[in-house]
C-alpha cells in the first residue's frame, strides 16, 4: 500500500497499475470496515424488537441512512490507510 507516490510520479502514468492499487486499497478497507466498524455501529435488534419499516418511503430513508454510514466508514478507512502508508500529502 505504500507505493502510491511511485505510481503517481511514474511517467507515463500507468492507469492500470493505479487502478489495481486502488482495487487492493478498497478490498482491504472494506474488510476492515466489515471487521471493525459494522459489528459495533450497524447492529440492529431482532425484527421482533426492532422491525424494519414496511412503508416504502420509510424503507428508502432507512436504506439511505445505512448507505451514508457505509460510505463514510469506507472513505474514512481508505483515508486512514493512505495517510498511514503514504503520509499526509495525499
Amino acid at each position: 500500500m505504500n507505493k502510491l507516490n511511485k505510481l503517481l510520479n511514474k511517467q507515463p502514468k500507468n492507469i492500470e497499475e493505479i487502478a489495481l492499487w486502488f482495487d487492493e486499497l478498497v478490498k482491504i478497507a472494506s474488510d476492515n470496515v466489515n471487521k471493525h466498524f459494522s459489528p459495533r455501529r450497524l447492529i440492529k435488534g431482532s425484527r421482533v424488537n426492532e422491525p424494519l419499516p414496511t412503508n416504502t418511503r420509510q424503507l428508502s430513508s432507512f436504506r439511505t441512512r445505512i448507505g451514508t454510514m457505509l460510505e463514510y466508514a469506507l472513505s474514512t478507512e481508505m483515508d486512514k490507510m493512505i495517510r498511514e502508508f503514504n503520509g499526509d500529502d495525499f
